[in-house]
């Protein structure tokens, strides 16, 4: 049989009608997925605010491209480092240190019922001329004590290499260093002779009541108390941590919740979702 070149033409255009409805069949059985990222918050982490997991909630809901998107909630946060028991930390500064250890020892003995259960705890300063200034032993006044501490030969004429950080109040050359110049001398003698005798006369909150220093939650300030304090004593209490453990929550149509339990102040927030 021959072939003449119409044939042949008809074939040609035929098949390639052929292969191209194949190939838009084929297209338009592909799905095509939609990915991507979604920040919510992402501030550089400045304040010290944290707490236990599912102290807060954090919640939000957004809007996707489609309604059968899966995903995940990103978030990091601040957090007390697991061994550490965040009771600890009394204040809620993040560190457990001298600081606690006041609070502690002011609210030591105290009793749920008694009046000073709900009293608050107060650090305390002294004014001349508008400048503050703690006095050596931390307990709110000037007596003998104080004079002692600073002509003590241990902290007498010693540099204070701890002015403007932390630790000061566990550092006897920092406590006697009252004016904070960086040396023990006898600018501090004059400042405790001048306020001799003489209490506090400012004061700023270190806790809002005493219970608050009943790290076990047994009802009272005690012995048991202080030996989990001194298992902890000096130690960070916390870090910063990122998880990626939560899940979308689809709520109708192109809707979905962000629900995570975290800290009281993520620092970031993002989701990662996929749309198919």
């Amino acid at each position: 049989m021959k072939i003449d070149n119409k044939t042949i033409m008809i074939i040609s255009v035929s098949a390639l009608v052929l292969v191209s409805f194949y190939a838009y069949s084929v297209r338009s059985s592909i799905n095509y997925a939609v990915t991507g990222d979604i920040v919510l918050r992402d501030q550089r982490y400045m304040r010290q605010e944290f707490g236990d997991i599912n102290d807060e909630t954090f919640s939000n809901v957004i809007n996707l491209p489609a309604s059968n998107c899966s995903g995940t909630v990103n978030y990091c946060a601040v957090v007390y480092k697991s061994g550490i028991t965040a009771s600890a930390d009394i204040n809620k500064d993040g560190k457990i240190d001298g600081t606690d250890a006041e609070i502690l020892t002011k609210a030591y003995d105290c009793k749920s019922g008694q009046t000073c259960w709900n009293q608050p705890i107060d650090q305390c300063y002294f004014t001349i001329g508008g400048r503050k200034f703690k006095d050596p032993t931390r307990d709110c006044k000037f007596d003998s004590s104080d004079q002692a501490l600073i002509s003590n030969v241990s902290v007498w004429g010693k540099t204070n290499t701890l002015i403007g950080k932390n630790g000061c109040d566990d550092d006897n050359v920092c406590k006697a260093d009252i004016n904070q110049d960086g040396t023990v001398n006898i600018i501090d003698a004059i400042i405790t002779s001048n306020l001799l005798g003489k209490n506090a006369d400012t004061f700023d909150r270190l806790v809002n009541t005493q219970s608050q220093a009943d790290l076990n939650g047994d009802g009272s300030v005690d012995m048991l108390d202080a030996i989990t304090f001194s298992n902890n004593y000096g130690k960070s209490a916390i870090e910063q941590k990122c998880f990626s453990n939560t899940l979308l929550v689809h709520i109708s149509g192109n809707q979905y919740g962000v629900n995570i339990p975290t800290m009281k102040a993520p620092y970031h927030i993002s989701v990662t979702y996929t749309c198919s």
